[in-house]
């Protein structure tokens, strides 16, 4: 354990410093918020409605702890992010006016591996010294390990994968073939943990037919070789701390009598293993606070039941409830929507937001004939606000239930030149693996001498490796020419086995070598020469025979067959399209063989191959708007230049991304579309499993509280699904608002 460390006496100077601070800090808070830091008689749990200051608040407690003279390593602070970790540390410090040596402010998961490493505990769950932690792409490759040799196993999730695919899909994509989802295998050991189920457990009830499979199967040998590796992962981090709490009560003893003072955020989103970590570690601690909102519990997915929060008193004896329900960010108007919606559930403590702040602009509810209409009026108005109303890209958020809803707007932004940016963990459309792979395909139509697309397209063809592909490059530069001219000698090769002539203009020519495919294109050069009778023969722009020499390209590469078959295929194929309109784009793929490629890795990958083949089937969508491959190209270089993720582009980019990954921002305009029943509230959750009605209901409600000046709620009659046409009834939450 950390040995306790007195804090050095402050000068007078410092003391007056930090008495001001803490006046200032304790004036700009109102009535309930100051009495929630000063309260320390009985467990407290601070009830906070959306844009209350429910962080501030604590990290406010945080703070007027330390400026009274306890120690930090006396108290623990947890936070679900880092980020609001640093926050907190950083506010008290600011005060303080000291460094916080010592302290124990962390996340559920960086406060295990802290523990874990004091005195050697970690031995008390078979671990040795400098174990390592997994993050979960080696978790997937831990399984696939122990699997590699399990045939019988690995065939029992190929047919329930298969099955799955048949239910949920009613036409077969090119290519399909079901494969082992390892990544799926982790997602649902990280929820045994969540909901604090050990792997020598008994077979838990209520688990659906894949998590049944995985917890019979998978998860016992997964665990067991990570013993037997000392690896970890996350989850094992807090479960661990668990049952050594629970085995060796005089380690749980010591942490109890170390923190006096205990601080803990956003409790609605705890799960069953965060919850029981904590309770152990309080124990009888009176001096214990917490803040959480029960009208933004949206992650059930994730095992938060919200059991802590709605049962606080049953759990804590003589627990004291602060309301925090004055509202600093919305107009009257959206919290009076926002209050009408929440009320209706049944599963919530109860709280009514008010705010001070006008009365703002009333709640816009449109309705259109189909999804695409939708899409379209909405990119429309996010224009007028921008273009005829100054209001900055970057307080713009269009706000989907689902990431696929989403998809479908990046298409129109696409094609509208709007500026975009989604959640820190989401892939842009165009830098989606198939859909830039695509890109690169259809760029050296139009653009035969762009040697970054060709890179990039080289070592996808079949046969060819980075050896390969790095002799290619090489040669070109050898040459002082591009790879287009290498390979195109490469491929005739093949065909008539003889050497090309190309001819020189006076003088060096510089290879042309644009930045990027889908930023910045220079004009090539030299051009393809119409009136020689060599196939892919070229010439300067300026044409001067007196001038021209010919030229042998010097190429020591040989290829074996199957290069050369799908070489010259590609080759081909593309002089054969290189001219045409962009709706025969879908048949160029065909040809060269992208769609085997794209089946053959969304198996390896893991990938969905429908997902991957439908995202492709949008980029296609997008450049059948244009009249011909080049404008297609130049729009999407420019675009890519334009949202090029700086912070200059950031501001003038709109926000588009789902609603709960929104949670905890805030913007002056809010687009909430697709708000029909079975989309929202959805139909079905993960694994066909029926939707919470209420934790949708609170989802709606975290949406319209994302706003601050005004909200545009929308709806559509019809969508197409499958060649079908479906008709919509506009969600219940609308009458209910």
């Amino acid at each position: 354990m950390e040995s306790s460390v007195s804090s050095p006496k402050a000068s007078p100077n410092i003391k007056r410093i930090k008495s001001q601070k803490i006046n200032d800090l304790l004036k700009n808070l109102n009535k309930e918020q100051r009495e929630a830091i000063n309260y320390n008689s009985s467990p407290l749990l601070i009830l906070a409605g959306v844009g209350t200051g429910k962080t501030q608040t604590l990290m406010s407690k945080y703070a007027h702890l330390i400026s009274k003279g306890v120690q930090p390593q006396k108290i623990l602070a947890v936070t679900f992010t880092n980020k609001a970790a640093r926050e907190m540390e950083k506010r008290a410090e600011s005060i303080t006016q000291s460094a916080l040596r010592f302290n124990w402010i962390g996340t559920f998961h960086s406060l295990s591996a802290r523990m874990l490493g004091f005195d050697q505990v970690y031995e008390s769950v078979e671990l040795k010294v400098d174990y390592h932690i997994l993050n979960q792409d080696k978790q997937r490759k831990q399984i696939r390990k122990i699997l590699k040799d399990q045939k019988g196993t690995k065939d029992l999730f190929l047919a329930f994968e298969q099955k799955m695919f048949s239910l949920n899909q009613k036409h077969q994509y090119r290519g399909f073939k079901p494969s082992v989802p390892y990544a799926k295998m982790v997602s649902c050991i990280d929820k045994f943990k969540n909901r604090l189920l050990f792997h020598d457990d008994d077979e838990p009830k209520g688990l659906n037919e894949f998590e049944r499979l995985v917890f019979l199967n998978v998860y016992t040998e997964y665990q067991e070789s990570l013993i037997s590796e000392n690896l970890v992962d996350y989850g094992d981090l807090i479960l661990y701390m668990v049952r050594i709490f629970r085995q060796k009560p005089e380690i749980l003893q010591k942490y109890r009598e170390q923190f006096e003072y205990i601080l803990v955020d956003e409790v609605q989103d705890l799960n069953l293993l965060q919850q029981e970590w904590l309770k152990l570690i309080i124990g009888d601690n009176k001096q214990f606070t917490c803040v959480g909102d029960d009208d933004q519990m949206i992650y059930g997915f994730r095992g938060a039941g919200g059991d802590f929060i709605l049962n606080f008193e049953q759990h804590f004896q003589n627990a004291h409830i602060i309301r925090l329900e004055q509202n600093y960010r919305s107009t009257k108007v959206i919290l009076t929507h926002a209050n009408n919606l929440i009320s209706k559930n049944k599963k919530r403590k109860g709280k009514n937001l008010w705010t001070e702040n006008n009365e703002g602009e009333p709640a816009y509810i449109n309705e259109f004939q189909d999804v695409q209409t939708e899409i379209d009026q909405i990119c429309r108005q996010i224009k007028v606000l921008i273009q005829k109303q100054n209001v900055p890209p970057n307080q713009i958020a269009i706000l989907t239930r689902t990431n696929q809803e989403g998809r479908e707007f990046e298409k129109q932004l696409v094609m509208d030149n709007t500026p975009y940016d989604l959640s820190s963990n989401k892939k842009q459309f165009l830098k989606i693996k198939e859909v830039e792979l695509a890109l690169y395909y259809i760029t050296v139509l139009e653009k035969q001498y762009d040697d970054f697309a060709w890179k990039h397209i080289l070592d996808k063809i079949p046969g060819f490796g980075k050896d390969t592909c790095k002799k290619i490059d090489e040669c070109a530069k050898e040459n002082k020419t591009s790879m287009f001219d290498i390979l195109n000698n490469l491929a005739q090769n093949e065909q008539n086995q003889s050497t090309p002539t190309i001819k020189k203009a006076s003088g060096k020519r510089k290879p042309a070598m644009p930045i990027s495919a889908l930023e910045k294109w220079a004009n090539p050069k030299l051009i393809v020469s119409k009136d020689d009778s060599t196939e892919g023969s070229i010439s300067s722009p300026k044409k001067e025979p007196q001038d021209n020499v010919r030229k042998i390209l010097k190429v020591d590469i040989k290829l074996n067959k199957k290069q050369k078959e799908n070489l010259s295929r590609l080759m081909k194929q593309r002089e054969i399209f290189k001219n045409t309109q962009t709706k025969m784009l879908v048949k160029y793929l065909t040809n060269i063989g992208f769609y085997e490629h794209l089946a053959k890795n969304s198996n390896i990958k893991e990938k969905d191959p429908v997902k991957c083949q439908k995202n492709v089937q949008s980029l296609l969508e997008i450049a059948e708007a244009f009249d011909d491959i080049k404008q297609f190209v130049d729009h999407i270089a420019l675009f890519s230049q334009e949202g090029s993720g700086s912070e200059e582009s950031e501001s003038k980019s709109i926000k588009l991304m789902t609603i709960h990954s929104s949670k905890g921002l805030e913007f002056d305009h809010v687009f909430l579309p697709f708000w029909v029943q079975g989309k929202m509230p959805v139909e079905f959750q993960r694994d066909r499993q029926a939707a919470d009605i209420e934790e949708e209901r609170r989802c709606a409600f975290v949406g319209i509280t994302r706003a601050r000046k005004s909200i545009h709620i929308s709806h559509h009659q019809m969508s197409d699904n499958n060649y079908q046409t479906i008709q919509h009834r506009q969600s219940v939450f609308l009458k209910e608002i």
